[in-house]
């Protein structure tokens, strides 16, 4: 998802840095991260099972790398939000060819 989304996931709305009435709602913040729900569940933190309860309607902490059980669905967000950009970049006329793909997938990075 893109900042300022609101996605359907299995008829579940998510938002991300965009708080919207009924979704699943996921502020960050200066590398904070915090979770606002509509509907009542619990989370536990994979690397020491600290277990915890996702109470509706209260904006909570977002413990990365856990597994939150709300709305009949399972979901983890295993890592920070990733910063960046993506788009599709058209070949110029004058260097296609017959050999040319239909897309190409490139993950880049810089500076670690």
């Amino acid at each position: 998802m893109e900042s300022g989304e609101v996605s359907s996931i299995h008829n579940v709305l998510f938002s991300l840095n965009k708080m919207t009435e009924g979704a699943i709602n996921i502020i960050e913040s200066d590398g904070n991260y915090q979770i606002k729900s509509p509907f009542d569940g619990q989370f536990m933190r994979m690397a020491d099972q600290l277990q915890g309860e996702l109470l509706k309607d209260s904006l909570q902490t977002l413990q990365l790398r856990s597994l939150y059980t709300t709305a009949g669905m399972q979901f983890v967000i295993p890592e920070p939000i990733i910063k960046g950009s993506y788009g599709v970049i058209a070949i110029p006329e004058n260097e296609k060819t017959e050999n040319d793909l239909d897309a190409l997938i490139v993950d880049i990075s810089s500076n670690g």
